[in-house]
């Protein structure tokens, strides 16, 4: 055999060695379950926070207070003008106006 035919069968082989690692490959990742997107809710729900089924407390007087309980971190504010929603984040009462 003369040293061009040595290179060729050479390449053939990898050539063959790839394939069948590109087969193996394809083959893994077809055959993997698909994972299924979960909700975010759902898990904070499972964490136990931010599952309220209403706002614990209604005011017409701004909060100011520094909660000590995740139920005292949001509060609803009505007077006769406006109706806000405040939350205590990162040690600050934060709010967005309700329409």
């Amino acid at each position: 055999m003369s040293p061009l035919e040595n290179k060729i069968e050479e390449l053939q082989a990898d050539i063959d060695d790839l394939t069948e690692r590109l087969a193996t490959l394809n083959n893994r990742l077809t055959t993997q379950p698909k994972e299924e997107k979960q909700d975010p809710l759902d898990i904070l729900k499972l964490m136990g926070s931010w599952n309220y089924q209403n706002v614990l407390k209604k005011t017409a007087v701004v909060p100011t207070h520094i909660p000590r309980t995740r139920e005292e971190q949001v509060v609803l504010f009505v007077n006769s003008t406006e109706t806000k929603l405040y939350v205590y984040n990162n040690s600050a009462w934060k709010y967005t106006s309700l329409t």
